[in-house]
């Protein structure tokens, strides 16, 4: 498996990250806890700042499913004063609802943070509200090696697989390690089926007027008019009855077409009407 480095911090503490870091994977705050007097206490990232690090892993830490970032999260912050444990079955399922359906394109498998101390008390959490599999974990494990951190995610498996750590605080951030496979394992679009429109049905001719001639040797040639809808073919059967008509050494029997286009053409025919022979 591959692992990628990455950090994660504060909107507040964005700006002292050095460059270094930065060109690693990020993991930003959508939402936060306010200070006791309301106001900000910088942790959510701003909208300009999500749009300057394409990519972003996205982590709420709000305690309670009304707020907006619910629906926009990779990663859920269970920890004192954010999300807590219970929450975790029901907020999971409401994830994983949005990212099979592609409400935002780009989102991760719901994956939730825990301190390891609490890793055992979440999984039974999950267990006991019936789901077996599924959830991801990214683990708080400070004080563990970059190196011990990586051998972890290149054997991660099981029913909540690991795919990051959280191994040290450097003051304006902390040091990451993610599983490449769940961060490139975002949601897609769902695109509405292709409707295939139904083949045109072809105008039925409707006869209009039908003229039956007798020859001298007794056999019989009946014309009519059609309604088509098709002024090409009109126009130039039209032509063709015409000169028919006018020049008799166009054809031998000039008089059936003379015939023909007086019973036809004395209803001055319309562009969408054409005759023929039956």
């Amino acid at each position: 498996m591959t692992n990628v480095n990455g950090f994660d911090c504060t909107g507040a503490n964005l700006a002292h990250v050095p460059a270094s870091v930065l060109a690693g994977q990020a993991m930003g705050y959508i939402s936060e806890l306010p200070n006791p007097d309301g106001s900000s206490s910088g942790i959510k990232w701003t909208d300009a700042q999500l749009a300057a690090h394409p990519g972003v892993v996205r982590i709420d830490q709000s305690p309670n499913a009304d707020n907006p970032a619910y629906n926009d999260a990779d990663v859920f912050d269970v920890e004192a004063g954010a999300i807590t444990i219970p929450e975790c079955p029901g907020l999971y399922q409401y994830a994983l609802t949005h990212f099979e359906k592609g409400d935002r394109p780009g989102q991760r498998r719901p994956a939730f943070y825990v301190n390891r101390s609490n890793l055992t008390p979440l999984c039974n959490e999950f267990v006991n509200a019936g789901i077996k599999s599924g959830p991801r974990l990214i683990i708080a494990a400070w004080g563990i090696s970059l190196q011990a951190a990586q051998a972890g995610l290149d054997s991660s498996g099981g029913p909540f697989p690991v795919v990051g750590y959280q191994i040290a605080n450097s003051g304006t951030f902390d040091t990451d390690v993610f599983l490449e496979e769940w961060l490139n394992d975002v949601s897609q679009p769902v695109l509405p089926p292709v409707v295939t429109p139904p083949a045109p049905v072809p105008p039925k001719a409707v006869t209009l007027s039908k003229v039956t001639i007798t020859l001298s040797d007794g056999t019989e040639q009946s014309w009519a008019a059609y309604r088509t809808g098709s002024p090409i073919w009109s126009a130039a059967m039209r032509t063709k009855l015409w000169w028919l008509s006018a020049v008799p050494s166009l054809m031998p029997c000039n008089h059936i077409a003379g015939l023909v286009q007086r019973a036809l053409w004395a209803t001055w025919l319309p562009h969408s009407y054409i005759t023929s022979q039956i």
